[in-house]
C-alpha cells in the first residue's frame, strides 16, 4: 500500500539490506532453536515426544482441510505432541483390568 504510514526506524529497518550481519543473526538463531531442540528439552524432560511418522505427516494435512495451509502446518506439530503427551499421560494413569 502507498498510502500507509510508516516510521523513520521502520523505513530505515526496510530499505537497508540483507548483509552478513543479518546472516549471522539468523544462522546463530537457527544454531540456538536446534540446540534447544535437540539436547537441552530432551535433557530436562528426561524423554522425547514420540509422535509417529504418519501423524506428523498427515496432521498439517488434515488440519489444512479448516485452516489456511501456512497456519496448519505452524500449529499441527505442537497439536501433535500435546496430544500424544496427554494420551501417553492418560493411558499409563488407567488402571489395568482385572488387579485388585
Amino acid at each position: 500500500m502507498s498510502g500507509e504510514l510508516r516510521s523513520p526506524v521502520e523505513e530505515a529497518l526496510e530499505n537497508q539490506p540483507f548483509g552478513a550481519l543479518q546472516l549471522r543473526v539468523v544462522l546463530l538463531c537457527a544454531l540456538v532453536q536446534a540446540f534447544d531442540g535437540f539436547f537441552l528439552q530432551p535433557y530436562f524432560m528426561k524423554r522425547k515426544a514420540s509422535v509417529p511418522f504418519w501423524a506428523s505427516l498427515l496432521a498439517p494435512l488434515v488440519l489444512a482441510l479448516a485452516i489456511p495451509f501456512w497456519w496448519a502446518v505452524l500449529l499441527a506439530p505442537p497439536i501433535l505432541a500435546v496430544a500424544y503427551a496427554f494420551r501417553k499421560k492418560g493411558s499409563a494413569e488407567r488402571p489395568i483390568s482385572g488387579a485388585s
